[in-house]
């Protein structure tokens, strides 16, 4: 192979096709808020059908860029929150990158 691909490549093609949608980038920018929110709350805060929040998340989650948990075993409700690690990931996967290709490092 005549390029060497760093391995956070692979990461960064993964992140970049699920945040590269106005609507889930809306949705980034609401859990980045850092407020504790549900589908039902995105949903109605973005103005969309719970469907399309619910499609949006599951495309963020499979990425790895949103996890869900709850907080007790009977709750029905999941509490959504933003892997703030996938920014630093990026930011790391994109200076690998522009090293590999300009053939040296920068400060």
């Amino acid at each position: 192979n005549w390029w060497y691909a760093p391995p956070i490549l692979t990461d960064l093609m993964k992140y970049l096709p699920a945040i590269a949608d106005e609507t889930r980038l809306k949705i980034a920018k609401e859990l980045l808020k850092g407020e504790e929110i549900t589908n039902a709350s995105l949903a109605n805060t973005l103005q969309l059908a719970n469907s399309s929040v619910t499609h949006h998340l599951r495309i963020m989650k499979e990425a790895g860029l949103v996890y869900s948990y709850k907080e007790n075993r009977n709750s029905k409700k999941e509490r959504l929150v933003l892997n703030s690690f996938w920014f630093r990931d990026m930011a790391k996967g994109f200076m690998e990158v522009y090293e590999s290709v300009s053939g040296g490092s920068q400060n």
